[in-house]
């Protein structure tokens, strides 16, 4: 590392700047949030799910913002969200059609949903405010953009879908190991997964500003990924990936402060993706070891 680097290493970690703590903060809120979440879904085996919410967002926020044409973000929120449920739904319908694969159903609604973002982004782009709309960073997404008062909001949308997990978790983890069984209990698997699902869709599309619609899938299954050889129970898979993806995103914004410019969410997803390689070494290592 050159002295140049490390100056700037050091200065990160001084956090002199406001800036740098609200990016720092934002890495580490949106990479424990989605890890969260992601794990479950990785026990459930609908991983792909979160990638199809993600893309689903930005035609919502597009929308929004050519509808009202200010770039606020609760309202964009709300645009991703209302473009997510109508996306599930679509994908609810062609499951239940029974007459297309659930991957490619999946496949289906998320490169629409992308196709319909992009067309509605480069409207936004064309509009006489567009260019200074900002709206692009959401596809790789900013941390640094991220100011106080929207930190604040993640905070408390975070709070509020973490609530939801929290107040049916025994449930959700009943229905994603078998959900027949739950039937069998006369327990609402459809609102168990209906609350799982609202609950993806608000961290996910909170989540988009920092680390981008293209690569906050990853940050949902990568860091779940990597936590599930190590554990025993859901519960603790959550822990574990919620501290994965925590560390991932202090690694992304560090990366981002030291190598001046460079972008969060990739550096976030090459964090992630490094500790699933270790991960994945070093589980299978131990089962060599244990076997002999």
């Amino acid at each position: 590392m050159s002295a140049e680097l490390l100056v700037r290493f050091v200065d990160f970690l001084v956090a002199r700047h406001a800036f740098v703590v609200d990016a720092t903060l934002a890495g580490v809120l949106t990479g424990a949030l989605c890890a969260t979440v992601g794990a479950v879904l990785v026990v459930r085996g609908e991983s792909l799910v979160g990638d199809a919410v993600a893309h689903a967002t930005l035609p919502g926020v597009a929308a929004a913002f050519l509808l009202t044409g200010h770039k606020s973000l609760p309202v964009l929120w709300l645009g991703g969200l209302v473009s997510s449920a109508l996306t599930m739904w679509a994908l609810a319908a062609i499951r239940a059609s029974g007459r297309v694969r659930e991957d490619a159903a999946i496949a289906l609604v998320t490169s629409v949903a992308f196709g319909v973002g992009v067309l509605l982004l480069s409207l936004v782009q064309s509009a006489p405010s567009g260019a200074q709309s900002g709206l692009n960073t959401f596809l790789f997404g900013s941390a640094a953009a991220v100011t106080r008062p929207q930190l604040l909001q993640l905070v408390a949308v975070g709070a509020l879908a973490l609530g939801v997990v929290g107040v049916g978790w025994r449930g959700i983890t009943l229905v994603s190991f078998d959900d027949r069984f739950a039937r069998t209990l006369g327990a609402p698997v459809g609102a168990f997964h209906a609350a799982l699902l609202g609950a993806t869709s608000l961290i996910v599309v909170a989540s988009v500003q920092a680390v981008g619609v293209v690569l906050v899938a990853a940050m949902v299954v990568v860091p779940g990924t990597a936590a599930r050889p190590w554990v025993s129970s859901v519960a603790s898979m959550a822990a574990l990936a919620a501290l994965i993806g925590a560390a991932a995103g202090w690694v992304g914004a560090a990366s981002s402060y030291v190598f001046d410019g460079l972008p969060t969410g990739p550096a976030m997803v090459l964090a992630a993706a490094f500790a699933l390689a270790f991960s994945l070494t070093g589980a299978s290592m131990r089962r060599r070891w244990v076997g002999r």
